[in-house]
């Protein structure tokens, strides 16, 4: 079994420099809806995270998992840059319009490939695919495959408006899937 530790430690020094001081807990726990998530440990004077990595990932390959990590830990530093009412709004956004939680993981997922996770994300994306999980609305290994073979030839990062001219306005089938 991988030390999920380790794992996230890697990710951060490889890719994450901003969360190298971010106390971010991390551990095998059931998730609800997909294999991993993210949420704030609600401490009085400093932010901090926790990741939860579904036990069913345990099976996976590492690349998976550090795909994986990489993707909650772009959506943590995009809540660390948000004050903690602006976080808030954010969440009940997420879950209340449709829209906004499809494009919050098309951009999260732009993010994760932008930080040189790519390949990661390809393969955490694949297993969610090839064991039928569908829980979400970022993008299909598809499109990352797409990205990625673009983006090694990117001069900058890769936007949403890149993604929108390359797929479409509505992303290309406008069903998505993932988190």
């Amino acid at each position: 079994m991988y030390n999920l530790d380790d794992i996230k430690e890697e990710v951060i020094e490889k890719g994450f420099n901003e969360l190298k001081q971010v106390r971010i807990d991390i551990g095998w726990h059931p998730v609800n809806s997909g294999f991993m998530t993210y949420g704030d440990l609600d401490m009085p004077r400093k932010r901090s995270y926790y990741i939860h990595v579904h036990p069913y990932l345990k099976k996976a390959e590492k690349q998976v998992i550090r795909g994986g990590v990489a993707h909650e830990n772009s959506h943590i530093i995009k809540d660390m840059r948000l004050t903690r009412q602006e976080a808030e709004m954010d969440v009940k956004r997420y879950y209340l319009s449709k829209a906004y939680h499809v494009r919050d993981e098309i951009c999260t997922d732009l993010d994760v490939i932008n930080r040189g996770f790519g390949y990661e994300l390809l393969a955490f994306e694949f297993f969610r695919e090839t064991n039928a999980y569908d829980n979400g609305y970022g993008m299909s290994s598809t499109k990352i495959r797409q990205i990625i073979a673009i983006v090694e030839d990117f001069p900058f990062a890769f936007t949403y408006r890149d993604y929108l001219n390359l797929f479409g306005k509505d992303g290309g089938n406008g069903n998505e899937k993932k988190h």
